[in-house]
């Protein structure tokens, strides 16, 4: 017994002589504690089967990548799941349209979190497509609220226009956005980049323009979504992935759910990898991740500087014009490839210089092999000829070909991108 009065007193004396570090004691975090309000959701787009895959077996498919996020996202146990549109193939009859709408529900039936779909133009392009749509799933366009946000899903597929917001639906808009004041934070879902279809737009990447479009978003829609508060705004239909800020509100587009990504030529630093996005809300503030098959990678990746920057890079690289000189009517006996790496890490690759067998041309050397260090500028000389006439018509179809393959550190900036030596007549 005095022995475990002893212990008692002990025990009692070692808590007031280390009562001012109960708290390190207890093992309290060094950072800011997590609390219950958080929550995830993920964000995907174009996840259909990739195109070409039904020109020669009529058997409705769905895109692998697709089946291998639905795993990945699983484990993740995110609160919910949107797709941003571009679910199925389609553009097909209505029976072959039924069964793609099947396969697709048999594969989503995959995912352990709830649903939520944003239709696109591969989902609806004329009558029968949209009825079909909506008699399987519903609405074009809803809401719902979860943990005190608002989500918005808008539709931007207008049969006989060009896509836009307006309308019923606009007026839905407003009086949607106008009942939800409160909630915080807003987020708004569609299918195609309204916002980025202008020429004049700061998030234009020469992917596609139709000003009327982009007009009408800019004008009928992002003021109602300024004035609400709305956070973010997720689209798809660019196979890619880009971010930007517009007065404030931050524009995702992520259609790297599975679809095609424009071929073997991909570009990670322009955004063609296939992936989704991770988004965390804690404390009112939202933090999206984007998850690939490597890694996930912050939320500004990729935006319309590093778009642009690349490509410049990349054009200021690659040779692809050879001007003849008018007074000679003689080719240049050199060319050069010159650029600066203008990111914060390596610039390695090579480059290939090819031409048809039999080709008058020649060019030497034929393959560069590089490594441009951070703000190094590297130039490098090659020698050309064409035994012949270089102003003659049929000179084209004998054309040299450059074939890039590059990496910025890790990342793929250009993988086997193909590009010809054109000639100034």
């Amino acid at each position: 017994m005095k022995r475990v009065i002893g212990m008692a007193w002990l025990v009692l004396g070692v808590i007031a002589i280390s009562q001012a570090a109960a708290q390190e004691i207890a093992g309290q975090p060094r950072g800011k504690a997590i609390t219950d309000d958080a929550y995830t959701f993920v964000v995907l787009g174009d996840s259909r089967t990739p195109g070409g895959r039904y020109a020669t077996v009529q058997v409705p498919t769905v895109s692998p990548v697709f089946e291998k996020q639905i795993q990945l996202i699983n484990r993740l146990s995110p609160d919910l799941v949107v797709d941003t549109g571009d679910l199925i193939w389609g553009h097909c009859d209505p029976d072959m349209t039924t069964r793609e709408w099947d396969a697709f529900d048999a594969a989503i039936d995959g995912f352990n979190a709830p649903f939520y779909m944003v239709v696109g133009n591969h989902d609806i392009w004329d009558g029968p497509s949209r009825e079909t749509y909506i008699r399987r799933y519903g609405p074009e366009y809803y809401s719902f609220d979860h943990k005190g946000a608002h989500f918005i899903v808008l539709s931007t597929e207008v049969a006989g226009h060009s896509p836009r917001i307006a309308g019923a639906q606009l007026e839905w808009l407003e009086r949607d956005l106008a009942a939800a004041a409160a909630r915080t934070p807003k987020y708004v879902f569609l299918h195609q980049p309204l916002w980025a279809y202008g020429g004049k737009t700061p998030g234009f990447v020469e992917r596609r323009r139709d000003d009327a479009a982009h007009d009408s978003w800019m004008q009928s829609v992002h003021p109602l979504l300024k004035k609400y508060g709305v956070h973010v705004v997720f689209g798809g239909h660019w196979h890619m992935y880009l971010a930007q800020v517009i007065d404030g509100i931050r524009y995702v587009t992520t259609g790297g759910g599975g679809a095609e990504m424009d071929g073997p030529n991909s570009l990670a630093w322009r955004g063609r990898f296939y992936h989704f996005l991770i988004v965390t809300v804690r404390h009112g503030q939202t933090h999206i991740g984007v998850a690939t098959m490597d890694g996930i990678g912050p939320g500004d990746w990729i935006t319309p500087a590093t778009w642009r920057t690349a490509g410049k890079f990349v054009e200021e690289l690659v040779p692809s014009r050879i001007k003849i000189d008018h007074g000679t009517n003689a080719l240049p006996r050199e060319i050069t490839c010159r650029a600066t790496n203008p990111f914060a890490e390596t610039v390695t690759g090579e480059l290939q210089f090819a031409t048809p067998l039999g080709s008058p041309w020649s060019i030497a050397p034929r393959r560069l092999v590089l490594s441009i260090a951070p703000g190094e500028t590297q130039t490098h000389t090659l020698s050309i000829a064409y035994d012949g006439d270089p102003k003659e018509e049929d000179a084209e179809q004998w054309q040299a070909r450059c074939i890039a393959s590059l990496k910025v550190g890790q990342k793929v900036l250009w993988h086997e991108r193909e590009s010809r030596l054109q000639v100034d007549r």
